[in-house]
């Protein structure tokens, strides 16, 4: 992290960011499984939720019907749930 993301984080949170080195540290180490996780998630047939990949089917978080409206993933990760949506051409 650059001196000013962590002076620029420093001063949204107001609080110190010591604890940013050992998250990174531990993700860095995730990252593989992480990755080989998100490729099976993209591959799947239908969206599964939380640590037990509940299908979209029994969750329905999606609405039944995305047109016209705008949507926005918010997070981290491998933009599964923008993968999952059908396209809009836009």
């Amino acid at each position: 992290m650059t001196d000013v993301c962590a002076h620029s984080l420093a001063m949204v949170s107001r609080r110190p960011l010591d604890h940013l080195p050992a998250n990174m540290t531990a993700w860095e180490a995730r990252k593989s499984d992480q990755q080989d996780l998100g490729r099976r998630n993209w591959l799947a047939d239908e969206p599964g939720w939380g640590v037990f990949h509940t299908p979209e089917s029994i969750v329905n978080l999606f609405p039944a019907d995305l047109d016209g409206l705008d949507v926005i993933e918010l997070g981290c990760g491998t933009a599964y749930v923008s993968v999952c949506r059908p396209p809009s051409g836009r």
